[in-house]
């Protein structure tokens, strides 16, 4: 996000999660929400609330229709709940230009990282997801500049890590840091205890 809205924003701003298909961007936003007492919305879910089966969508209408309505739901989500909410978003949010802008005037967005060799075992053995069309390799490749470029902070998830108890812990850390003051929010693409490539968090 730009610093604008890093000093603007209030310590309850909505925090989006982003983070490649498989990432844990789901199971950590909810354990995010649960820590603060807020509401933890998954926009895939409300995208099947809304139009239907994603798979069905994509098959139907294709990628291009199912992105456009995504950011909407982007929009209206950020719109409707713009305090106290963790929006977990689908790995391809990042994909049109669209919805980058709208990730990039928000603060805070969340990335959660995670080997992109274990996201490719991950998703081998799960049918239920629309294919990409393309190896989860190549696809984490052209979206990774985009994930950097939209978010604040990163959240490790350590190579064949089963235990999500330090992630969680790494996310409440930075989290607690993030909502501290808004004007130290201005500082945070650059702080290196903050957003250090692929930084882990700071010690208590």
């Amino acid at each position: 996000c730009s610093s604008a809205a890093a000093a603007g924003a209030s310590a309850d701003a909505s925090i989006v999660m982003v983070g490649m298909r498989g990432a844990g961007k789901t199971h950590l936003g909810e354990s995010a929400a649960r820590a603060l007492g807020w509401e933890c919305v998954d926009l895939d879910h409300l995208y099947v609330e809304r139009h239907g089966a994603i798979m069905t969508a994509v098959e139907q209408h294709g990628w291009p229709v199912f992105r456009e309505r995504e950011a909407a739901l982007l929009v209206d989500v950020l719109r409707s709940r713009p305090q106290r909410t963790v929006i977990a978003t689908g790995g391809g949010i990042v994909e049109t230009a669209a919805a980058r802008a709208v990730l990039a005037a928000h603060w805070p967005v969340v990335q959660a990282f995670k080997p992109i060799e274990d996201i490719e075992a991950y998703l081998s053995s799960d049918g239920s997801r629309p294919d990409l069309g393309t190896p989860p390799r190549e696809v984490y490749a052209r979206r990774a500049p985009w994930y950097d470029e939209v978010s604040d902070v990163d959240v490790l998830i350590a190579p064949r890590e089963s235990d999500w108890g330090a992630p969680q812990a790494q996310l409440a850390a930075l989290l607690g840091r993030v909502r501290g003051t808004a004007a130290a929010a201005a500082a945070a693409r650059t702080c290196a205890g903050w957003r250090a490539p692929r930084c882990a968090a700071p010690a208590a």
